[in-house]
């Protein structure tokens, strides 16, 4: 009987926590120039959302909750330029920091021609992490 209450009570901790946890967030931002446009393609174990385009000065939030022990991890391609794409970068976007599912996360990446910026918190401006390679 010990046992079952000791389950009850971690299985109903774990899954209030969950739910009562804020969805984390991938934030994706075209800064690239004035009609130029972002290609990009996302995809974690579980889900992939094809290939997406995003005009200049757009806003793509992909919301996630981290799978708890399943580290979550997206990775995205990302491509610009003309006249077929040549600049690109595979970037993992998202990885859950620990087997404890995390709440509220942030992970915003703004795409500028000469660099990719990010930042993973709301009070701090977004830096340089990334180069385009050519294709």
């Amino acid at each position: 009987m010990n046992r079952l209450i000791f389950f009850m009570l971690v299985t109903a901790t774990y899954y209030g926590v969950n739910e009562a946890c804020k969805e984390n967030k991938i934030v994706i931002r075209n800064r690239l120039g004035p009609g130029e446009i972002l290609k990009y393609h996302c995809r974690s174990k579980k889900i992939d959302l094809g290939v997406l385009y995003l005009d200049y000065n757009a806003t793509r939030i992909i919301t996630l909750k981290d799978e708890g022990i399943n580290i979550t991890k997206w990775n995205c391609l990302f491509k610009h330029g003309p006249p077929h794409m040549q600049f690109y970068s595979e970037i993992p976007v998202y990885s859950q920091n620990t087997l404890a599912p995390q709440c509220d996360q942030l992970r915003a990446w703004f795409f500028r021609r000469s660099v990719i910026l990010f930042t993973n918190d709301y009070n701090n401006p977004a830096g340089p992490k990334y180069r385009w390679s050519r294709s």
